[in-house]
């Protein structure tokens, strides 16, 4: 269940329409963004509940050849919304 909830939590949807709700993932504390917000996922509950679709927004790896740009890297997405919940619309 953990891992689900691990993977849940990079799960984004971005979009405006009403028909989506933000929920911010506090089923576990360590679980958190780059730069430590809370991890947060988007839930459009449709008409078919045989069906489920799962999109994970991509861009959030922060991994380079050496551990100095590995680090550079993770600290400039932790400023953007690829690395923080605080960045994605309601």
């Amino acid at each position: 269940m953990k891992l689900l909830l691990i993977i849940i939590r990079i799960l984004s949807i971005t979009s405006a329409d009403s028909l989506y709700k933000k929920v911010i993932h506090n089923y576990d504390p360590e679980a958190k963004c780059l730069d430590g917000s809370p991890g947060l996922l988007y839930v459009h509950e449709g008409g078919d509940t045989t069906n489920i679709l799962i999109f994970f927004y991509g861009g959030g790896l922060c991994g380079e050849e050496t551990m100095a740009k590995t680090l550079e890297s993770c600290y400039q997405r932790s400023k953007t919304m690829l690395g923080s919940s605080k960045y994605w619309p309601e």
